[in-house]
């Protein structure tokens, strides 16, 4: 999934906001563990200057209860606030 948003932005210059409802009617045709968590990455990435991995990770540590160590600041600061 990375992958695709990754292309979409980077190499097709799809908008942030626009990746989300592009992917978003994939997930009812293909099996993703943690469907949540990468719903709510989109999300964020949509409203966010974050890479979508990023955004994952976030979203790992809160629906999951992951515990995240980074020396990425910007990350940091979202964890705290997300």
């Amino acid at each position: 999934m990375a992958e695709v948003v990754y292309v979409l932005y980077k190499l097709y210059s799809v908008p942030r906001q626009e990746i989300s409802s592009i992917i978003a009617p994939i997930f009812d045709e293909i099996e993703i563990e943690h469907k949540n968590v990468i719903k709510n990455a989109l999300e964020l990435y949509s409203s966010s200057s974050l890479d979508f991995v990023d955004c994952i990770i976030c979203y790992r540590s809160k629906l999951l209860g992951e515990k995240i160590f980074s020396f990425d600041k910007k990350l940091n600061n979202k964890l705290r606030n997300i």
